[in-house]
């Protein structure tokens, strides 16, 4: 029985939050005629659609708050400690700055970041002073991350219900699970539910998905619809060595995007890519390991669009630490596997339940993350545990249990799959 109102939620992300009075003609228009998705939310039921207003209370009220708070930011990972009413803020504003900057990194000195966190604290007031003002029954929306998650983040604060939708899935958010892509936390306790005739089943539907990918599979098949070039794909021609052949471990750094959702599971050991990348420059420098970068292969759709700038800036990271050895991003895992690398390392990517079948082990660089429980992956507590589980590599192998990596990709790609909601979604 409640009234369904619409909230644009782009600002600060990839439109401005102050509009111009051309802008603001332009909005009241379409909203007017009904254009397009005016019309569209109005057919099922949307009585008004609003875009975030600034007023000028909230402007002052902003600018002290933000005089406070800025002090106490002095390197990158004080802005995870930024919080309004105990709300805390900070994830949401670092991806947000790095996605609409394209930046790998944030200079807490920098104009435009002073600027922007004034923005952003003036957006978190506005939908504080809407909480206030209206009786919000629940909020549905897309994405927990950048400024869309902060009607969200107040939201289930204030005990609100809270649903979002986003690639076939529908995901709520607690106080206590503010990442809508937390599920995995649950993967093991879900699986140990099922019945015993299904876990053989599913056991079997796990690792169909897993030869899928390890085949060169691209979209659904892979498990990952966003897929468009497979990182295993089996090139036609055997291409020459790409890993040197000496005695020394082959340590593989696989890269992700600098840009992307960087806290999408929740807060890493690092505070971005970039300090991840360097610190692993850095630690290039004191062992004698190969040490070997590459790239996603060139993805289709939007990826275009960032896979450039990533590149770019693991170019100038192999050109400052002389040890890191780029590789072509099309090169094959099933090249890299067959050649003999010895470990891999990832903040929280695909090949940490890729590379562990084939008895190599992956160190991811963050807690939150999908194989998070289970133990065919070495995680590490804090930073200190983390260096310290590199330096002591040897080549000592190890040999894991694969009926846990086919019982996560069951979990991973079946159960919780992109067709929950739309049955013809992945087609």
């Amino acid at each position: 029985k409640s009234k369904i109102v619409g909230f644009y939620n782009f600002s600060l992300l990839i439109s401005e939050l102050h509009y111009g009075l051309i802008k603001s003609l332009k909005w009241s228009l379409r909203k007017f005629i009904k254009y397009r998705n005016f019309s569209i939310y109005q057919s099922f039921g949307v009585s008004d659609i609003f875009r975030p207003k600034i007023s000028k209370n909230q402007q002052t009220k902003a600018l002290k708050i933000f005089k406070i708070k800025f002090n106490k930011i002095k390197s990158n990972k004080d802005i995870y400690k930024f919080e309004i009413n105990k709300i805390p803020f900070g994830d949401l504003i670092y991806d947000t700055y790095l996605k609409r900057f394209y930046v790998p990194t944030i200079n807490v000195k920098d104009k435009n970041f002073k600027n922007f966190l004034l923005e952003f604290i003036e957006l978190i007031l506005f939908w504080e002073k809407y909480f206030e003002n209206n009786n919000v029954k629940a909020v549905v929306g897309v994405h927990a991350q950048y400024s869309y998650g902060v009607v969200h983040r107040i939201a289930v604060f204030k005990n609100k219900i809270c649903l979002l939708h986003a690639e076939g899935k529908i995901f709520k958010i607690t106080k206590k699970y503010l990442f809508q892509h937390n599920e995995f936390k649950f993967y093991r306790d879900k699986f140990n539910k099922l019945s015993s005739n299904y876990k053989k089943q599913a056991l079997k539907m796990g690792h169909k998905v897993f030869i899928n990918r390890i085949k060169g599979a691209t979209g659904a098949k892979s498990g990952h619809t966003y897929i468009s070039h497979s990182s295993f794909s089996t090139l036609k021609k055997k291409t020459k060595n790409v890993l040197k052949q000496n005695n020394k471990l082959n340590i593989l750094i696989a890269t992700q995007d600098f840009f992307d959702s960087i806290n999408g599971y929740g807060k890493s050991l690092f505070s971005d890519i970039y300090e991840w990348m360097e610190f692993c420059g850095k630690l290039s420098d004191k062992t004698e390991f190969n040490w070997y970068v590459k790239d996603h292969p060139n993805y289709a759709g939007k990826y275009q669009k960032y896979q450039p700038f990533t590149a770019n800036i693991t170019n100038e990271m192999c050109k400052k630490y002389k040890n890191l050895i780029k590789l072509p991003p099309d090169t094959s895992h099933n090249q890299l596997i067959n050649e003999g690398v010895n470990f891999v390392l990832t903040m929280y990517g695909s090949v940490q339940f890729e590379y562990p079948y084939f008895d190599i082990p992956v160190l991811t660089a963050s807690k939150n993350t999908p194989t998070i429980n289970y133990n065919f992956c070495i995680h590490s507590k804090n930073l200190k545990e983390y260096e310290k589980n590199i330096l002591k590599l040897t080549k000592k192998k190890i040999k894991f249990n694969k009926k846990k990596i086919k019982e996560f990709y069951f979990m991973n790609f079946v159960f919780h799959n992109q067709d929950i909601v739309y049955p013809l979604y992945t087609k």
